[in-house]
């Protein structure tokens, strides 16, 4: 937040961060795979939440164990386009 204060004036003079980089984007060498949707850049954010059901496991010798999974992750990050064929994305 305090970093969209300190910048705002200065890309609100010129284009705007997400105009620039979307302009260098479509001018780099750069071409993203298309995967479970049909959006042409990579996705900044992403969030999957799995439940597998229960599963039984007998050792011989041992007790009977159950198992039950449950899965989430998330993901988010910024590209920076380093040059036409690099880029780094900065996130989590």
């Amino acid at each position: 937040m305090l970093l969209m204060l300190l910048t705002g004036p200065a890309l609100a003079e010129s284009k705007s961060f997400t105009q620039s980089t979307i302009a260098a984007f479509e001018s780099s060498n750069i071409v993203f795979k298309r995967g479970e949707s049909t959006i042409p850049f990579l996705p900044l954010a992403n969030i999957t939440a799995k439940t597998y059901g229960s599963a039984d496991v007998t050792i011989d010798g041992t007790d009977d164990l159950q198992f039950e999974i449950e899965h989430f992750s998330q993901v988010a990050g910024i590209p920076f386009l380093l040059d036409d064929n690099n880029v780094l994305i900065v996130g989590q």
